[in-house]
């Protein structure tokens, strides 16, 4: 395998990158083991490939990635690395990676990525619903606040209609209390008519009687000066 220099590397490695991404599932990852080759030729470590294999991530998510997009290049990008690195350490004497290993290393790698994408998910979920339960305190706070005032407004109109109710009250009792001295006035008027008129009736020595019918009418009219208007 042919050695070149690291930043051209770097621009390979990028651009076979981008092409994976950009294939989605049906991507292969045989750009990915000649890289690790062509890093081995150069005497690049794992180490090496690491960093190039950031600075092409970094290249290519940019800054205006959604997380759901940086979670999901950031899950495939390390199955492309974990491809691209066994070369490199298959050269290592003692540490050789079978492919057995491979796979297993591949697929915790992937694992674990799923599982912190999982983890942002629910923590994302979590934030939501702690601003929706804060927004639901504030709403009730507001709603308990107007509640009260509008307890305070139908206290004072409940104490304003029954001093008006008080009111009408009083003054319906004196309408009734001058009705019923006027009736009685009229009443002992009426009885003191008809007196006088059976009095003139009488003949003239039936002398008791003609007493008896003035002392009634001097106890009416006793009545009539001594009345009071009633209390309302």
């Amino acid at each position: 395998m042919k050695k070149i220099p690291p930043n051209k590397l770097a621009d390979q490695y990028q651009s076979a990158l981008k092409t994976y991404f950009d294939q989605g599932q049906q991507a292969s990852l045989l750009p990915a083991r000649d890289l690790g080759r062509v890093a081995v030729a150069t005497g690049l470590e794992t180490l090496d490939l690491a960093k190039i294999h950031d600075q092409a991530l970094a290249g290519l998510l940019g800054k205006d990635a959604s997380s759901a997009m940086r979670d999901d290049l950031n899950r495939r990008g390390a199955t492309f690395f974990t491809e691209a690195i066994v070369a490199i350490e298959a050269t290592h004497p003692g540490a050789i990676i079978h492919g057995e290993d491979v796979a297993l290393l591949k697929a915790n790698l992937e694992q674990r990525q799923l599982d912190l994408a999982n983890s942002r998910s629910e923590l994302k979920q979590q934030i939501i619903v702690r601003q929706d339960a804060e927004a639901t305190l504030d709403g009730s706070e507001q709603s308990s606040g107007q509640l009260l005032e509008d307890s305070r407004i139908l206290e004072r109109d409940l104490h304003d209609m029954a001093q008006k109710i008080i009111s009408a009250s009083e003054s319906e009792r004196k309408k009734m209390s001058h009705h019923l001295n006027d009736e009685i006035a009229q009443t002992l008027l009426g009885i003191n008519i008809r007196l006088l008129a059976v009095k003139k009736m009488i003949a003239a020595n039936d002398k008791s009687l003609n007493l008896e019918i003035t002392t009634i009418q001097l106890l009416l009219d006793g009545i009539g000066d001594n009345h009071q208007p009633l209390s309302p």
